[in-house]
């Protein structure tokens, strides 16, 4: 028997390149609850000029793609992230009146900290390149179809009973954001 080269696999059977990218962020359990998490902020707390915050989550999260193959051995991206959902969730459950800037610089953030962790295995420069592709397009459209989601489900079903259920989900990620911080910080994940 003669060795063989070892090829990496693609954790979807039959799925490479752009599919695997556009579907990394649904990969994590952290980086789902951030994608819910501002998704709902940006859905039930902007009501126009949403545009300009899809646009900071697509560039951060460019730029994120292209800094992570220099930062991601040292960066804390996974902290960041946990961290960032724990404080979206409390917003989503606190109304506050936030200037818009702080929506855009939330939005930015959590482009850029998902794309810090979307970076794929090493490869050939062109599957590398289509598969950051793949992650940016999910990234943005993930975080755009969810915020029009939860705007859409609040406008056809603005009630009291719908504003204590979106408190209850803020409830839910700040608490699972607390307890997935303080086991990442533990080691214990």
């Amino acid at each position: 028997m003669s060795p063989m080269l070892a090829h990496a696999h693609s954790p979807y059977p039959g799925v490479r390149g752009f599919y695997v990218g556009a579907m990394h962020p649904l990969t994590t359990p952290s980086h789902v609850l951030l994608i819910i998490a501002i998704s709902i902020l940006l859905g039930i707390r902007v009501t126009e000029g949403r545009m300009r915050y899809l646009a900071a989550i697509f560039s951060m999260t460019a730029v994120g793609l292209i800094l992570a193959f220099v930062l991601a051995s040292f960066f804390p991206a996974a902290l960041l992230i946990l961290l960032l959902t724990t404080v979206l969730g409390v917003l989503i459950i606190i109304p506050t009146a936030l200037p818009g800037w702080a929506f855009t610089a939330f939005a930015g953030a959590s482009g850029f900290l998902l794309a810090m962790e979307s970076i794929p295995d090493p490869g050939a420069f062109l599957d590398v390149l289509i598969t950051v592709f793949g992650s940016l397009v999910g990234i943005h459209y993930l975080i755009m179809y969810g915020s029009k989601g939860a705007s859409y489900t609040l406008e056809r079903w603005d009630s009291q009973v719908m504003q204590i259920g979106i408190k209850v989900v803020g409830s839910w990620i700040t608490a699972i954001g607390l307890l997935m911080l303080a086991l990442t910080l533990a080691n214990v994940i």
